[in-house]
C-alpha cells in the first residue's frame, strides 16, 4: 500500500531529511547537469520555494518528488513536478503520486500540473494515462569556443 507524505514545513523537514531522502534526491542532483545541488534544495524547502513528497510503500521510503506553484508574468498558475526520484516500481505508486499531486493541484486552485526535467522511463511508465500530454521537448547544447 503506497502512502504519500507532504514536508512544507522547516521542523519538519528538519526531521526527515536524513541519508534516505539524500540519496534518492540524489538521483536527481545527478542528472540536472548543475541545475541543483542537494544545498540548494534544502534552500527551496526550508524556504517555502518547493515542497517535499516523501512516497512509501509499507512505510518504507521508496521515493521523492520535489513540486512547487509557478505563476508566470500572465497569472498563468501551475503546479510543477521539478523532480521525481524513486527506487523503481513505479508502477506500484505512480499513479498515487500523480492522484496525490492532482489533489494539492485542486486546492491550489491550479488548473495545470507540469513536469520538466523527468526523465524519459517516467513517460514510458506514463504513456497509457490518456491525462498526460508530452506538450514540448528540451534540447540542451553545450556552448563552443570559437
Amino acid at each position: 500500500m503506497t502512502q504519500i507524505i507532504k514536508i512544507n514545513d522547516p521542523l519538519s523537514l528538519q526531521s526527515v531529511w536524513g541519508d534516505n531522502v539524500k540519496t534518492l534526491l540524489n538521483k536527481s542532483v545527478e542528472l540536472s547537469k548543475g541545475e541543483c545541488s542537494l544545498d540548494s534544495i534544502y534552500d527551496d524547502l526550508m524556504n517555502n520555494k518547493e515542497t517535499l513528497l516523501l512516497v512509501f510503500n509499507n512505510w518504507k521510503l521508496i521515493a521523492v518528488s520535489l513540486i512547487r506553484i509557478i505563476t508566470y508574468s500572465t497569472g498563468y498558475r501551475v503546479l510543477n513536478i521539478s523532480s521525481i526520484s524513486g527506487g523503481g516500481d513505479i508502477e506500484h505508486w505512480g499513479n498515487d503520486l500523480l492522484d496525490y499531486v492532482n489533489n494539492i493541484a485542486l486546492s491550489e486552485g491550479v488548473t495545470e500540473i507540469k513536469a520538466v526535467g523527468i526523465r524519459k522511463g517516467w513517460l514510458r511508465y506514463f504513456k497509457n494515462n490518456t491525462s498526460i500530454e508530452n506538450t514540448y521537448n528540451v534540447f540542451s547544447y553545450k556552448v563552443k569556443e570559437t
